[in-house]
């Protein structure tokens, strides 16, 4: 701390006010060149969804899922590429419970038998309900030309909407990626031959409002323990003939609960097309595709969003915790382990994000909190022993 009585407490502000702008400009600057590291905002970020995400009161009754995984198929000689005759009875059997739309959320980018994918095509064809199709393409690592070729050869002969799959994906050139889902796909409304999958469904239901935010803002379980969606798993049988109207697959009890809403059929086999998303970094498990298809498609009916913080705002507290940090420490630290007066400080300023996650649905880079930690622990002594000697000189002390 500088000596001095008064001109003490004046370096000190002096002092607080060079290291924060120095501190602010440098942050800003690493920031809007997308330098920053992001790992400790991923870990705090992920940790807030879980705990302070919106617990919903009841099952949501507009979007259902309904998965085909490892045990729907352990009586079929294959399963991958799933078997598309049963697809088709899936289809058919949804299809009559006259749903809003229907969303395939199963890449077709291999041919199988060929009666089954024609089974699978006249599904299609005869549908009376909206259906969006999915595709891939060369950024999707390991498919080949001449499968996309097909792929787009069976895409035009469904003739139904075609949808882009893909999640979000890392924006940081610092960042090493966890494969975590944290961000729905970006959108460029001025090239809407491709929608993501989940704005395609959310349109034909009558919302086009597509967030401007590419966070995710996910919804908890309700209390009750049931599912946040409506979810089935289609059972084991025997392999279905090409012409099965698909009452074994989605019995009638089932089908009755399908009526009015987006339904989601999916595979849910082990390995494919699962994810880690912020509520289960924790035990490190993973979900299926179509269940992060179904927030997406949740948040944009609801209109929701989490808002990153205004530049300004976050350069503003940026620079007021840089300030405080050092004001801090050249006044504390001579009573007080500095390692606690900077845990006090950069711990109030954590909590002022979680509030406003909480409140106002508001994310705080704490990526930035954490860096101005390191470089005020850094340059804070330098700035501190320029002052003293500036003061010395000043005034003889």
């Amino acid at each position: 701390m500088h000596k001095g009585g008064v001109h003490g407490l004046k370096f000190n502000v002096l002092g607080a006010v060079v290291l924060a702008l120095c501190v602010t400009a440098v942050v800003t600057a690493l920031e809007r060149l997308h330098l920053l590291p992001h790992e400790p905002d991923k870990f705090i970020y992920d940790w807030k969804v879980s705990l302070l995400s919106k617990t919903i009161a009841a099952q949501r009754r507009d979007i259902a899922i309904i998965y085909i995984d490892d045990a729907s198929l352990s009586r079929y000689p294959y399963k991958s590429p799933i078997d598309r005759a049963l697809l088709a009875a899936v289809i058919r059997a949804v299809d009559r419970t006259k749903p809003k739309a229907i969303g395939v959320d199963i890449i077709f980018d291999r041919p199988t038998e060929q009666d089954r994918d024609d089974a699978l095509l006249d599904a299609l064809h005869q549908a009376h309900s909206p259906i969006v199709l999915i595709r891939t393409d060369a950024k999707e690592s390991g498919v080949r030309r001449r499968a996309l070729e097909w792929q787009e050869h069976f895409l035009k002969s469904a003739d139904k909407i075609v949808a882009n799959p893909f999640l979000g994906a890392e924006d940081s050139s610092l960042s090493l990626s966890d494969y975590v889902i944290r961000d729905m796909a970006a959108f460029d409304e001025r090239d809407d031959r491709y929608p993501p999958f989940a704005l395609a469904l959310a349109r034909i239901a009558g919302d086009r409002q597509y967030p401007a935010n590419q966070l995710i803002d996910w919804l908890l379980p309700p209390a009750d323990g049931r599912e946040v969606f409506l979810t089935f798993v289609a059972p084991a049988l025997d392999k279905v003939s090409a012409a099965d109207d698909g009452d074994e697959l989605v019995p009638p009890f089932m089908q009755k609960a399908l009526s009015d809403r987006i339904v989601i059929i999916a595979g849910d086999m082990a390995g494919v097309d699962w994810y880690r998303v912020p509520m289960t970094v924790s035990n490190n498990l993973e979900v299926p595709g179509g269940y992060i298809h179904a927030q997406i498609i949740a948040q944009i009916l609801d209109g929701r969003q989490i808002r990153d913080l205004p530049e300004a705002l976050t350069i503003a507290i940026v620079f007021i915790t840089t300030f405080f940090l050092y004001f801090a420490i050249e006044t504390l630290g001579e009573r007080h382990p500095e390692i606690i007066v900077e845990f006090a400080v950069i711990g109030l300023a954590m909590l002022f994000g979680v509030l406003l996650f909480w409140l106002f649905r508001v994310n705080f880079p704490s990526s930035q909190l954490a860096m101005v930690w390191l470089l005020a622990a850094l340059s804070g002594k330098y700035t501190s022993a320029g002052l003293s000697r500036i003061q010395n000189r000043l005034f003889g002390e």
